[in-house]
């Protein structure tokens, strides 16, 4: 389970009201243990904008993600989605909350 100290790119009206009412009425769902968390986003940037976007295209895999209290590299970038995802999320600070990357790439990436 997610914790609450994890921010979304989710839209406001992203509530899961339809899914909800789908089991109501009978649906057979298929895997909804499963989920795809990409938290290299910004705290200051809501729904699903830019920098989402340049972390997990451009940042990973084409350069390199670095915490920025400390400037260094803390994952493979070229690692699948759920290794770099577990890596962002372990970047805490003193409050618990997440540590959000910063990211590097050439022309080439962006």
């Amino acid at each position: 389970m997610l914790g609450s100290n994890l921010e979304s790119t989710n839209l406001p009206g992203a509530t899961g009201e339809v899914l909800q009412a789908m089991l109501a009425l009978g649906a057979l769902p298929v895997q909804l243990d499963q989920i795809q968390l990409g938290p290299g986003s910004s705290p200051y940037e809501r729904g699903f904008g830019l920098v989402s976007q340049f972390n997990t295209i451009a940042g990973s895999p084409k350069g390199i993600m670095v915490d920025k209290r400390t400037g260094r590299r803390f994952v493979n970038e070229l690692a699948d989605l759920k290794a770099c995802a577990n890596a962002i999320l372990q970047q805490l600070d003193e409050n618990g909350k997440p540590v959000y990357p910063i990211c590097f790439t050439d022309n080439e990436g962006a």
